[in-house]
């Protein structure tokens, strides 16, 4: 019984995207009536603030490519060229720059950076400024279910904020679309200008990116700066992890009932990047950065936790074969994701213990791609597609974060802060 509970709770958390309305049409939708404008309590800094990175860093202690692991990220490349680089699908095209750059050509020859912005971006009117934005979707096209994700992928790949683009016909600094960002984030406790904390992240790591030493702003009435967004969602990453930081420290059994991050999308993988990212770039305070140091190193415990449940559960219900190892991959790349991250921007020195354990989870991550394609799922994808969207989806994006997993591992991939 406890296994079964167990695979209907993973089940239904699998989609690490919301899914538009089943009701949604299947063409795109007519222009969408304007968007209603923030209040004008909204006050954005001059778009002179806005900064490029400074780093570009590489982990001190990649990893050892090896054939197999060669192999893996070939075919991680081919599933993600063939299925994320198109010009209709916009969500998996963010993951596509993700894992291949800013350079990225769309099979038309247009620029992939280009491209989204031409079709998918939209003029909206903000504190007497013409920005840019991205809506969720646009009928049954998916563009980012969550706020600022595009915006997160532009800044993490390196496109300048005073790249131009076309979007409605006229020419934008990609700033823009940062400006816009900054309208609509704000936190204040528990609540925030988003839907929810689990849309704060994306936000938060794309601002940082290109914050000046201080940044500040008002958000709809909400005097915002840098460092209070940081503190607040590090306070509440903090909250939605105690129950794990509890029962590891206590030697207590966990249990996964999507309480607290595992109600994250990717398992809360997002919200700790996005956390750890502005801390990096110093943002927030002193004991942001403890609370960081102790997330990343819940990691650890929680990486045979999760491998161990799903693996349980493949050899209980060989039937969900391809939905269970696919969230394998999902939680592996994303663990492999962020601990080579924050190792490249300093964030934790791993103990000899806890190398050989992101070196294990590396290759772990490998023999997980290898397995997929040898069941012939990722030959498959149409078919996992036409029975479950959402798991073919889950494929898409977290095949371009194994891949870009991969990269930071072997020292091939950067983190710009």
């Amino acid at each position: 019984m406890r296994s079964t509970t167990l695979l209907a709770l993973l089940l239904a958390a699998c989609g690490s995207e919301p899914s538009p309305s089943a009701s949604a049409p299947s063409e795109p939708a007519p222009a969408a009536a304007p968007v209603p404008a923030p209040s004008a309590a909204t006050v954005l800094p001059d778009v002179a603030v806005i900064t490029a990175p400074t780093h570009e860093a590489k982990v001190p202690h990649p990893v050892a490519s090896t054939p197999e692991l060669a192999a893996a990220r070939e075919r991680l490349d081919a599933v993600v060229r063939a299925e994320a680089v198109v010009g209709d699908h916009p969500w998996a095209l963010g993951h596509a720059l993700l894992a291949f750059g800013p350079d990225l050509a769309l099979p038309d020859g247009r620029s992939a950076v280009d491209a989204t912005f031409a079709d998918y971006g939209e003029e909206v009117d903000v504190a007497g400024k013409t920005l840019v934005r991205f809506p969720t979707s646009r009928g049954a096209v998916r563009i980012q279910p969550h706020a600022e994700l595009l915006l997160k992928a532009f800044t993490e790949i390196g496109v300048p904020a005073n790249r131009e683009v076309q979007v409605a016909g006229t020419t934008h600094p990609v700033s823009d679309l940062y400006l816009h960002a900054l309208s609509r984030s704000w936190t204040h406790g528990d609540r925030t200008g988003f839907d929810s904390y689990n849309d704060a992240p994306w936000a938060l790591q794309a601002i940082a990116t290109w914050a000046p030493g201080e940044l500040a702003w008002t958000a709809d009435g909400h005097e915002m700066t840098l460092d209070k967004y940081t503190s607040d969602v590090v306070a509440k990453l903090a909250a939605d992890t105690k129950f794990m930081h509890d029962a590891f420290a206590a030697g207590a059994p966990l249990q996964k009932r999507k309480q607290g991050i595992f109600g994250y999308t990717c398992g809360g993988a997002h919200m700790l990047q996005g956390a750890m990212f502005a801390v990096g770039k110093g943002y927030g305070s002193d004991a942001d950065k403890d609370k960081i140091s102790a997330e990343l190193a819940v990691l650890f415990p929680r990486l045979p936790f999760e491998v161990e449940l799903v693996d349980g559960l493949l050899k209980q219900h060989p039937e969900y074969q391809v939905v269970l190892i696919e969230q394998r991959l999902k939680f592996l790349g994303h663990w492999v994701e962020t601990l080579y991250k924050a190792e490249a921007m300093g964030l934790i020195e791993p103990s000899e213990a806890q190398r050989a354990q992101m070196e294990l989870a590396v290759d772990q991550l490998v023999k997980t791609v290898i397995a997929i394609d040898k069941l012939g799922i990722y030959g498959k994808l149409d078919t996992v597609k036409a029975s479950n969207e959402q798991t073919y989806l889950d494929y898409v994006g977290d095949s371009a974060h194994a891949l870009r997993a991969l990269d930071l591992a072997t020292g091939q991939g950067v983190v710009r802060y």
